[in-house]
């Protein structure tokens, strides 16, 4: 497994990732180009990022400011692989932020949620 993603706005500093964000972590080859991702804090959409297997993840739409999971929120993503062919993948994740890393992991099927250890 090859840790990519460093934070929600991008690349982050290598020294000193900040990882109460999304980690975008790459398995293997994947159908998915890319995963479109909303994220709702109690059912209200917050923001929308794009994750990428080369692990950049970006916010969607001008201006949109890095995203951080804050610890005690409770959290839904919403995502969609974004394919060249004919793989079509949605999937929902719920959660309560309690310092734990969340992964989007490509894999060969399409993508999946894990959760990591203690992070934030």
């Amino acid at each position: 497994m090859l840790l990519l993603g460093m934070t929600a706005c991008g690349w982050g500093q290598a020294a000193n990732p900040a990882l109460d964000g999304i980690l975008a972590v790459n398995e293997g080859a994947s159908p998915c180009l890319a995963i479109r991702v909303s994220v709702l804090e109690n059912g209200k959409k917050l923001q929308d990022v794009s994750v990428h297997p080369d692990g950049r993840v970006r916010p969607l739409g001008p201006g949109q400011p890095p995203l951080h999971f804050q610890k005690g929120k409770t959290y839904t993503l919403q995502a969609s692989c974004v394919s060249g062919g004919d793989t079509f993948q949605n999937t929902q994740f719920g959660f309560q932020a309690e310092g734990r890393t969340l992964m989007v992991v490509f894999t060969k099927s399409g993508f999946v949620f894990r959760r990591g250890g203690l992070a934030y």
